[in-house]
């Protein structure tokens, strides 16, 4: 008995289904209120940031590391914000999740993906703090550094969408909401 070479087309399909039936039951104003959430915003690239490093799954964030040093390259997350492909007044965003691990760990690797994507744990207040001042320390650090490149993408962020939404997620605008 061999794998299903239809298995990843079938699953495809069915996703498409249940998110076209979970859509289909929302109103215009919950789908424009999903959708635009730009209060938001500034927030993802803390969220990528600690989505990998706190517990999921029923699991604390020790279990969790543990797991992922074990069986896989790494795990991480990070804002994506893109121009959309047919107008330069619109944009693609989104959280990138990317990992690697050897072949025989692959399962144990999306099982890991699984419990972060669909059940993290955020009740752990203390390691939250600690990763929230990590991240706060790291970008205040990253300024003397990197100041030439927050002014060049502050002084941008006028001039496009894509510019202010990057200027947001990764500029110095990130680094005052996290202080």
């Amino acid at each position: 008995m061999g794998p299903d070479s239809e298995f990843e087309a079938k699953r495809t399909e069915e996703e498409e289904k249940r998110l076209a039936g979970l859509v289909e039951g929302l109103g215009d104003q919950e789908k424009e209120k999903i959708y635009q959430r730009e209060d938001l915003m500034p927030y993802v690239p803390l969220f990528s940031e600690v989505i990998t490093s706190i517990g999921a799954g029923g699991h604390d964030y020790l279990w969790m590391s543990q797991q992922q040093e074990l069986y896989t390259g790494g795990l991480s997350a990070s804002p994506l914000c893109v121009g959309h492909h047919t107008s330069s007044s619109r944009l693609q965003r989104g959280i990138l999740f990317s990992s690697h691990c050897l072949e025989k760990n692959f399962k144990h690797m999306l099982d890991l993906w699984t419990h972060i994507i669909n059940s993290p744990d955020f009740t752990d207040v203390s390691r939250l703090s600690t990763l929230i001042k990590m991240s706060a320390s790291s970008l205040a650090s990253s300024l003397v550094d990197s100041g030439h490149q927050y002014a060049i993408s502050s002084s941008a962020a006028n001039l496009d969408v894509v510019s202010r939404n990057h200027e947001i997620l990764f500029g110095y605008s990130q680094v005052r909401k996290v202080k």
